[in-house]
């Protein structure tokens, strides 16, 4: 038998002509590509297209980091910064900070994305905010995000730790001990250790919950003699790379006729 897959174009042109007017009783023309022809079965239809569309919005909503080589900059959730950070800051601190809203997708995922000073100015002007008790109608949870230079030995590289503060203050534990956390590594080389208790906290302690730990920098006593780094990053540098960082990550808002933008204000879109 000839493989028809393989076949010549003048294999199946002198095929043809062999089997005259019985080549469509041989090789008949498929109604249905879905059914099998012996069994007479037919296979239930996939929504391709459905499936491929289902496929790109994961894909476009995938939360994957951009691949980081030794060297780069990048901003880092403080959840991210494991006890294998060896870090050191500048002396003094080197920070500044951000709104933050936090929305949720359709599965409920907590979505957060930072606003250039200029929206944040133009969305507050839409619809005001009460900055003595903190009263929005956002569609939207408002906070601010701290970001703080800091050196990864590890990565070899200067990076910013992005830090969530509450507005109010009766919520800023968490923030205060990073705070504190972060001041006890100026000038010092240093590892975080994830504990239960605040060890920043005079008097009674609060515990950790949510299953979010307290910080505690522990100096790295094998680079006691190891000199500190010298930051090339100043203020204005470091807020710089911040945003292009957070650009690229896809989290800055700036354009004031963004879909989310007007979703939060509630203005049709």
């Amino acid at each position: 038998m000839t493989d028809l897959i393989n076949a010549t174009v003048e294999e199946l042109e002198a095929m043809k002509a062999q089997l005259g007017d019985n080549f469509h009783t041989h090789y008949p023309s498929v109604d249905n590509a879905l059914r099998d022809p012996a069994s007479g079965i037919v296979a239930p239809r996939t929504n391709v297209k459905l499936s491929a569309m289902d496929r790109m919005r994961a894909a476009a909503a995938s939360k994957s980091a951009p691949k980081v080589r030794k060297g780069d900059f990048r901003v880092y959730l403080g959840k991210d910064i494991g006890g294998s950070y060896k870090l050191i800051a500048p002396s003094p601190l080197i920070a500044f900070d951000l709104a933050c809203v936090e929305t949720q997708d359709g599965k409920k995922d907590k979505l957060e994305h930072i606003l250039s000073p200029e929206l944040f100015n133009y969305m507050e002007e839409m619809s005001p905010i009460d900055f003595e008790t903190w009263e929005h109608f956002w569609r939207a949870k408002l906070t601010m995000h701290t970001f703080f230079l800091v050196y990864a030995m590890n990565n070899e590289a200067e990076m910013a730790i992005e830090i969530n503060m509450p507005l109010r203050d009766k919520h800023r534990n968490h923030y205060n001990n990073r705070v504190s956390a972060l001041a006890e590594m100026e000038s010092t080389w240093s590892f975080i250790r994830k504990v239960g208790t605040d060890p920043y906290r005079e008097g009674k302690v609060a515990e950790g919950n949510d299953g979010e730990y307290y910080w505690e920098a522990s100096p790295l006593t094998e680079h006691r003699d190891t000199p500190p780094h010298v930051f090339e990053l100043d203020e204005e540098s470091f807020q710089q790379k911040v945003i292009e960082n957070l650009r690229i990550q896809r989290r800055y808002l700036e354009d004031r006729e963004h879909t989310l933008v007007k979703e939060i204000l509630g203005l049709p879109l």
